[in-house]
């Protein structure tokens, strides 16, 4: 309760062929568990955090692999996994944008994929492939504090109450980029 205080990042670490980059604070929480192994197709996967901005959660499924490829600032071709759409909360979620870096848990709380694309039209969400998740955490230092479990199992059920927790407890926050505008000259 009362107004959030920001929390300035130390250390921004990016995987140099996917859309993945690992953020670290100075007062960092204990970061969620890794799933061991990729998810199942017709898996549940829980994705949590801010689209548009304020509170929100999607329920999906797994369906498949495919690869992302983009091109411009950024050139990408990696492994993904896609996942249909089951339930949005709040139903009036018109767009999941912002949702982008927020975690895709397993069944049991361990972090699945990470969100980085999505398409309305069709229902899907993308998440990065456990693969690129492991290569960015090889080029980092160990986290301080060790990986945590959900004290119990997020289903269809709870999963709205599971991300409000994560969110109040800041294992799941909100990041906003402040970006320093130069002058152009003349």
């Amino acid at each position: 309760t009362g107004p959030r205080k920001g929390l300035r990042v130390q250390e921004i670490h990016f995987h140099p062929n996917a859309d993945l980059a690992l953020l670290r604070t100075q007062t960092g929480r204990a970061p969620l568990s890794l799933a061991r192994a990729a998810p199942d197709r017709g898996a549940d996967g829980f994705s949590l955090g801010y689209p548009q901005g304020r509170s929100g959660d999607v329920h999906a499924r797994a369906i498949g692999w495919a690869r992302m490829k983009s091109f411009g600032r950024y050139h990408i071709n990696e492994p993904i996994l896609a996942w249909a759409e089951v339930t949005r909360r709040p139903s009036d979620l018109s767009a999941l944008g912002g949702l982008s870096g927020g975690p895709m848990l397993d069944e049991r709380g361990r972090v699945a994929g990470v969100l980085v694309a999505s398409s309305k039209r069709r229902g899907r969400v993308m998440t990065t492939a456990q693969s690129s998740i492991n290569e960015l955490l090889t080029q980092v230092p160990q986290a301080q504090n060790a990986p945590v479990a959900l004290a119990r199992p997020i289903d269809a059920k709870n999963f709205t109450e599971h991300g409000k927790t994560l969110r109040r407890k800041l294992t799941i926050a909100k990041v906003i980029c402040k970006v320093r505008q130069t002058r152009r000259r003349p």
